[in-house]
């Protein structure tokens, strides 16, 4: 069984992801690799497309507080 370190406070098993890519792959090891490499490049893109989106201001910590509305 395979393990990754404890992330806040739950252990992490990768197992059953593993059964899963390779029963979609139909226990074809360069097809799931394939797979988790694709799928891991998309979420790289993905982070980087969002870290552009996201405002230096909000990078840093230093975030407006939204206006609150005046009762009335």
């Amino acid at each position: 069984m395979i393990r990754l370190p404890v992330i806040q406070g739950f252990p992490v098993s990768i197992d059953d992801d593993i059964r899963q890519v390779l029963e979609i792959c139909k226990g074809d090891l360069k097809a799931a690799l394939r797979m988790v490499l694709v799928a891991n490049a998309y979420y790289e893109e993905e982070i980087a497309r969002l870290k552009q989106e996201a405002s230096t201001g909000y990078g840093r910590g230093k975030v407006r507080k939204p206006a609150q509305k005046q009762a009335g």
